[in-house]
């Protein structure tokens, strides 16, 4: 296509208008990560706005640069984590903690990533180490606890639980946690008196009780309070 003058000159105002708007010229930072501290920094930036992809390839990025840096293998496990490439995960988790054995977020992530691959043996293991390094983590107590019900060590796990609580009485998911194995339990009373302590401290928990099952534990809105909704439900066994 040909343009008359007429054209081309409206065609270069046009042009010379947008290249003098910051709307379509915006200034741009051209500064890119070249040290491992910079890698690092940048991927847990990108870690933070849930971009894992990103995160993961800044991170190796660090790690070509320091093959002996134990936070660069712990984040990019994290990553991975994120990501659901457990196995690989696992083995960044282990490369950190070979390096640096003082990681004790890394002995959670990775009791994290053999939970979510049914591995509860070891990932108690895991979890146990966390708290032998940090004994007042409420969060790897109630990991543990969780994993610990799905070994099929019920009273393991409401110790845990239970111990949660002691050190944060408003830990309300330890609560709920809790309070379901007991009813599973047989043990009601304490079972509903720990849910009814979870919904308090987090209303959105109510969202679990407010569908009828036939046999369980329900919201009534009358009392409002979870009560059992059926007398009849078989009772769980030891």
């Amino acid at each position: 296509m040909k343009f008359g003058w007429k054209q081309t000159i409206g065609l270069l105002a046009v042009i010379g208008a947008l290249a003098a708007s910051p709307y379509y010229f915006p200034k741009i930072d051209l500064k890119i990560p070249t040290t491992v501290e910079e890698l690092l920094d940048a991927g847990m930036e990108a870690q933070q706005k849930e971009n894992y992809f990103k995160a993961r390839e800044l991170f190796s990025r660090a790690i070509d640069k320091e093959p002996g840096n134990g936070e660069a293998y712990f984040l990019r496990g994290s990553a991975e984590l994120h990501l659901n490439y457990l196995d690989r995960a696992i083995k960044d988790f282990s490369r950190a903690l070979q390096l640096d054995p003082s990681l004790v977020n890394a002995y959670f992530n990775r009791g994290a990533a053999l939970a979510k691959k049914g591995l509860y043996k070891a990932a108690v293991t895991d979890f146990s180490k966390s708290l032998e390094l940090r004994p007042n983590d409420v969060e790897a107590l109630r990991e543990r606890g969780l994993a610990r019900q799905n070994d099929g060590d019920r009273f393991g796990a409401i110790e845990d639980f239970e111990k949660a609580i002691q050190l944060n009485e408003e830990y309300a998911l330890a609560h709920l946690n809790l309070g379901l194995l007991q009813i599973e339990m047989n043990l009601v009373e304490d079972g509903l008196d720990h849910l009814n302590l979870a919904v308090t401290k987090q209303p959105e928990y109510l969202e679990n009780f407010k569908a009828p099952t036939g046999c369980g534990p329900v919201w009534n809105q009358s009392t409002q309070e979870v009560v059992m909704e059926s007398s009849s439900c078989s009772s769980a066994q030891d």
